[in-house]
């Protein structure tokens, strides 16, 4: 089948798996009313999660400034967090009946253009403002869909204590600018290293110490280059490298760059997996097309997902979730048809922003509601008799088994992870959406100017770049790092350096950053391989392998076996 969109990054002819197939006819969905590939269904799925540009506005409950997800000039309805989840509101008085003479998507708009959204995803947070789908967190600053952490600043999918700029670390401490680490201490510019500390550009290593410009090494010490070296050899090369100066910090993250291109890299990374295919997998089975998931079974195009069973195109999909399709960022509950950002929900098809809620059709920002459908009470023989007949209703329009159409999404595109992970031009966007508005036409209370949006205001043409000092020594007066306010070394945008972020860059002996947060996470994201599987074949026995690292790839890429002997 060819995918409808007209700038598809994956599948432009696709066909369904036997177990996409499965899914299809367990939900009665017929598959070809599917107009996207996988990929582009996840750019949907995803272009509804605005996960870190944070904006400043007012509350539309108590007129307050806050901070928020949503630009000031989005037309949806925002409370405050705490506002949001109080007993000062109820969704249910925003519900209505459904008109059966009208398609589902346009009724489902203007209702999400009605009932408030809570301004961040937040919960048991202390001193963490500035983060957001993040929870239990102390002290932390910028951290992102991470929880249980403890003094971080700028991370993603972390639960760590004093981490800073890193990606995907679990259980860690004082570790730095590293992706994919588990149980590490004082780990800096590396990837893939669990139970390992006081070790410097290096990658793949487990229960290792005192290790720089490593990989692949097992149950090793004081190692240069894989070679093993005295304590005192290794110490003197780590002041060699003068880490402290943020020109000698560059070049040794250069030279690990290079190094990596000379080693085998494993095709795909699975551990403790069994008849699936994807990257990042744990403790899976039978999953095909998955990314970055943990304990799961017989799912399909799932990405961050954990402890999940027969699902099937979900992000961010976690704790008990099973025989669900097309869910963004659903943790606890299951058997959900279509939703977003919906906790400890089941049987629910079709919501958004719904929190523990049974039985519901259709609604929006619901907590603890049973048997609604467009945000009104029925009985449960109601609910039941009007369910069969929108799910007529929706299959008559094409709409049963699509997630939401890019155009109600609440956020522009640009501020989303979609165009993190899928980067569009403006006019590439918007003749996606156009497509989605062929298929599935919006109301006349679009508001288009919703759809793309700059969210970050770039420094001017002749603007003065203001970099910190290049080593920690140069600097004089801790105060006066902290009240300036410096200008990213390439764009010029603004930014300034935090006091615990200042005392974490002391106590290491790291450099202060030149660029500015966004840009650092973005020159950190360029290291992810992209959730497209290549077929190739393994550069030592030629075996043919499914694999992230595409054929243009400068790495040295080896099927598991050849790997695993590599490493041995």
């Amino acid at each position: 089948m060819p995918c409808k969109n007209p700038h598809c990054p994956g599948e432009p002819e696709f066909e369904p798996t036997i177990q996409e197939r499965r899914f299809y006819d367990e939900f009665g969905i017929d598959p070809v009313t599917i107009p996207f590939c996988r990929q582009c269904r996840e750019i949907r799925r995803i272009s509804w999660r605005n996960e870190r540009n944070l904006f400043q506005r007012k509350c539309d409950y108590s007129g307050e400034d806050i901070w928020t997800t949503y630009h000031p000039d989005s037309p949806f309805k925002v409370f405050d967090k705490n506002i949001w989840w109080g007993d000062d509101w109820d969704a249910l008085t925003y519900g209505r009946d459904f008109d059966f003479e009208r398609p589902f998507f346009q009724q489902f708009y203007e209702m999400m253009l009605n009932v408030p959204r809570p301004s961040l995803v937040q919960a048991k947070n202390q001193n963490s403002d500035f983060s957001n789908d993040a929870n239990n967190n102390n002290d932390c600053y910028q951290v992102f869909t991470s929880d249980d952490n403890v003094n971080c600043h700028y991370g993603t999918f972390i639960n760590c204590k004093d981490c800073m700029e890193s990606e995907d670390l679990h259980h860690c401490e004082l570790c730095y600018d590293s992706r994919f680490c588990n149980t590490c201490n004082s780990v800096v510019g590396s990837d893939h290293c669990v139970n390992c500390s006081n070790v410097y550009f290096s990658s793949n290593l487990v229960n290792c110490h005192n290790c720089v410009f490593c990989f692949g090494l097992r149950d090793r010490k004081n190692c240069i280059f894989n070679t093993e070296v005295s304590p005192d050899v290794f110490m003197n090369f780590i002041m060699q490298r003068q880490l402290f100066r943020r020109r000698s910090y560059k070049k040794s993250k250069e030279m690990h760059e290079m190094f990596l291109e000379t080693v085998p890299q494993r095709y795909m990374y699975l551990l403790r997996t069994d008849n699936s295919t994807g990257d990042r997998l744990i403790n899976c089975k039978d999953c095909e097309n998955c990314y970055f998931i943990e304990e799961a079974v017989a799912c399909s195009n799932c990405t961050l997902c954990i402890e999940i069973k027969d699902c099937m195109d979900c992000w961010a999909t976690a704790y008990g979730g099973q025989k669900s399709f097309e869910n963004q960022t659903v943790l606890r509950g299951g058997m959900n048809f279509v939703a977003n950002f919906s906790n400890d929900c089941s049987n629910c098809l079709y919501i958004d922003n719904c929190q523990n809620c049974m039985d519901c059709f259709g609604c929006v920002g619901l907590k603890s509601k049973k048997h609604c459908i467009f945000n009104k009470q029925y009985s449960p023989e109601q609910y039941n008799e009007l369910k069969e007949k929108l799910i007529e209703h929706l299959k008559k329009h094409n709409e049963w088994g699509q997630f939401f159409p890019p155009w109600m999404s609440p956020f522009p595109y640009n501020t989303t992870v979609a165009n993190l992970y899928f980067p569009l031009e403006k006019e590439q966007y918007e003749d996606f959406v156009k497509v989605c508005e062929e298929l599935w036409p919006p109301s006349a209370k679009l508001d288009k100017n919703n759809l793309w949006m700059d969210p970050v205001e770039g420094g001017k043409e002749g603007v003065e770049v203001i970099s910190p000092p290049d080593s920690l020594f140069e600097i004089k007066n801790n105060e006066e790092v902290l009240t300036t306010v410096y200008t990213d070394l390439i764009t010029k945008e603004p930014f300034r350096i935090m006091g615990r972020e200042l005392g974490f860059y002391q106590k290491m002996k790291l450099p202060l950053p030149d660029r500015s947060f966004r840009n650092r996470y973005l020159e950190r994201l360029r290291c992810y391989n992209p959730r497209k599987l290549d077929d190739r074949k393994c550069q030592k026995c030629s075996a043919k392998i499914k694999t992230s690292f595409a054929e243009g790839s400068p790495y040295i890429v080896f099927c598991e076996e050849c790997f695993q002997n590599s490493i041995q």
